[in-house]
């Protein structure tokens, strides 16, 4: 529908093209839902961890996967901030001062790498509000909601229920992430099932039914 409207406008011709956002289209190019994507090979496993462009909610998530991880050595964790949230040096230093140490675990590191360029092959995302999340379980990536000590949740994925896990404390966050690392092959398959649902109702055109109700 809205393709039609701007297709009958004069200026824009041949320059309108009719796809994914271009935010996701990689996602498309990997083939909608990659199966066992957040299985990593020989390489080490690791989290990724995708922030909000709120600064407090971002730094509440930051000092909450740190703080419950810092031992974790068995998996690396890569912290991707939001690329319009400012003050990303501020940032960094205040997560330092509040955990109290000088410099990061090893095993924690702070990246700009696009998303499409980590994301697909983490083991599992941990995040606070932010649109990763529907790209995480359209590559079949388990997806862990922070839960917030000083503000509302608003979790993406909270319209469809279990598709998240949901963890606020730290001995939440270390329940939680082991359970998806014991995940049986038949529970990894319900996963992948219920995500390929999600994945076709949010990635797929809309139909003209629900159009109507916008466009009434």
């Amino acid at each position: 529908k809205y393709y039609e409207i701007f297709a009958a406008q004069k200026n824009f011709g041949t320059r309108l093209i009719n796809g994914p956002a271009l935010r996701f289209d990689y996602i498309f190019k990997l083939g909608h839902i990659v199966p066992n994507a957040g299985k990593q090979s020989s390489s080490k496993a690791y989290i990724f961890v995708a922030c909000s462009i709120d600064y407090e909610g971002a730094f509440e998530t930051v000092y909450k996967v740190i703080n419950s991880l810092a031992d974790c050595c068995e998996y690396s964790i890569y912290i991707k901030l939001h690329p319009k949230m400012g003050g990303r040096n501020k940032f960094i230093k205040g997560i330092l001062n509040y955990l109290g140490i000088r410099q990061l675990p090893k095993h924690i590191e702070f990246i700009d790498k696009p998303i499409e360029d980590i994301l697909p092959q983490a083991k599992v995302l941990f995040c606070n509000s932010t649109s990763v999340a529907y790209e995480a379980i359209a590559l079949n990536i388990p997806v862990v909601f922070i839960e917030s000590d000083i503000w509302f949740d608003m979790d993406e994925l909270e319209w469809f229920k279990g598709a998240s896990f949901r963890a606020r404390a730290k001995e939440d966050i270390i329940e939680v992430l082991n359970k998806i690392s014991n995940m049986t092959q038949g529970e990894l398959e319900k996963k992948e099932i219920f995500f390929k649902r999600i994945t076709t109702e949010t990635f797929n055109e809309p139909s003209h039914k629900l159009l109507k109700l916008f466009c009434a």
